[in-house]
């Protein structure tokens, strides 16, 4: 995992995530334990993802410790050839963002990109990548 700390300063802490799949394989959940990231105190966070298929969408809702009891808005968007694009909304320094998740996925592996943008046709800007590996 890599997140941007301040502009240009990416830090770097390895993690060790938990996921699994449910409903038949019609979703999947994670769980996160995130310490050692400069300046934030120690905290926990996972992902509910599921899918319609009747849409062909999924839904990823983010659950946080630092916002016990609520999920943020849903992230929304689907796979094609090997790659997931989702689009949600959120607030960032006290003004609204839209932010973009890209997953890709190679043999053995998968990344997570997350970026946002202020402005609707402002420039992504990449604050948090993580790589997957199977465990083992």
């Amino acid at each position: 995992m890599r997140r941007l700390s301040v502009p240009g300063a990416w830090v770097g802490p390895c993690l060790k995530p938990t996921a699994r799949p449910i409903l038949g394989g019609l979703g999947n959940i994670d769980a996160f334990s995130f310490a050692g990231l400069p300046g934030i105190d120690p905290w926990e966070a996972g992902t509910v993802r599921l899918y319609d298929p009747r849409t062909g969408l999924w839904r990823l809702y983010w659950m946080t410790s630092r916002s016990p009891g609520d999920f943020d808005p849903p992230m929304e968007g689907r796979f094609e050839d090997e790659v997931g694009v989702f689009y949600g909304a959120e607030e960032r320094d006290g003004r609204a963002a839209r932010v973009r998740f890209v997953w890709t996925h190679t043999p053995g592996a998968a990344r997570w990109e997350q970026s946002y943008r202020f402005e609707e046709d402002g420039p992504w800007k990449t604050d948090w990548i993580m790589d997957f590996r199977p465990a083992g």
